[in-house]
């Protein structure tokens, strides 16, 4: 009885170490300005392991693809920022697939950014065309993100 109570004690221990080091694992410095995709994603092992799992629709890659050549994407995170993490690898793989260009631009927690920007929420992805803003999508997409970045195009051209 005692060898079981013994084990079941190790096991408990063991297994509140691990998720101990789960939870503080090192992350990268905070990235600030302009940055490449391949450089974050070298850099911060949470946005890597994000990028790596992340499953894109192969539709949706054909419906970004289609996008004209006259549109700009770029998005402001913050590496300390939760939905950052979750959004942004999804962000660069997609556009990576569909052959498409992502200005990425960290922020620090003060979200200081150009003040052209307007940033409040991070990640906030603004859509651009001809230089000028038409749209953005804060935070998350309320679908998908090549159905929210096409809805920001439609009603442009509406």
């Amino acid at each position: 009885m005692s060898v079981r109570i013994i084990a079941a004690v190790a096991f408990v221990a063991v297994t509140f170490l691990f998720s101990q080091m789960a939870f503080s694992m090192p992350r990268g410095k905070t990235i600030t300005g302009p940055v490449i995709a391949q450089e974050l994603l070298t850099r911060d092992a949470h946005f890597y392991d994000q990028y790596r799992r992340y499953i894109i629709d192969e539709q949706e890659i054909s419906s970004l693809s289609r996008i004209d050549e006259s549109y700009e994407f770029v998005v402001l995170f913050g590496t300390w920022c939760h939905d950052s993490v979750r959004e942004v690898p999804r962000l660069i793989k997609l556009f990576e697939r569909g052959n498409k260009k992502l200005q990425l631009i960290g922020v620090n927690t003060n979200k200081e950014a150009d003040e052209k920007y307007h940033l409040r929420f991070t990640p906030t992805l603004i859509v651009y065309q001809h230089g000028h803003e038409i749209g953005r999508i804060v935070e998350k997409p309320n679908q998908t993100w090549t159905v929210d970045i096409l809805d920001v195009i439609s009603q442009r051209e509406n």
